[in-house]
């Protein structure tokens, strides 16, 4: 069989730089190693999950700070770890042989979305 790297990036819901930059650097990473391991035919991917039912989200993230979120994501909700799972499991099959060097995001088109994001307006909901 074919070898496959998978690497997964948090989004990043803070205004942390050097965690921003740490989860920015997955991403760079991955597509060196894509680049690095092609001549042996690896691929290497990364997944990047945007909100995401948790137990830890459902911990942290009370009423007003969950219909903030639902609100910005343009599939309107959550996702869960089965699609993130999915995705995972895509780009380890045959199906993804030829995909390397990618980042698939699986956030609800919230990040296609971001310029619609009002983030004042979510921060008012969140102080709230």
């Amino acid at each position: 069989g074919a070898w496959r790297i998978i690497g997964v990036r948090v989004r990043v819901w803070t205004a942390r730089a050097a965690y921003a930059a740490s989860k920015g650097g997955v991403i760079a990473f991955m597509k060196a190693c894509a680049v690095d391991l092609a001549a042996h035919g690896i691929t290497v991917n990364s997944v990047s999950p945007g909100p995401i039912a948790t137990p830890q989200t459902a911990d942290l993230h009370g009423p007003t700070i969950r219909h903030a979120v639902e609100a910005a994501v343009p599939l309107g909700r959550y996702g869960d770890a089965e699609e993130v799972a999915a995705a995972i499991a895509f780009l380890l099959s045959d199906d993804a042989r030829f995909v390397s060097g990618h980042d698939l995001v699986v956030d609800g088109a919230l990040t296609a979305a971001a310029i619609r994001y009002d983030r004042a307006r979510a921060d008012a909901e969140i102080r709230r």
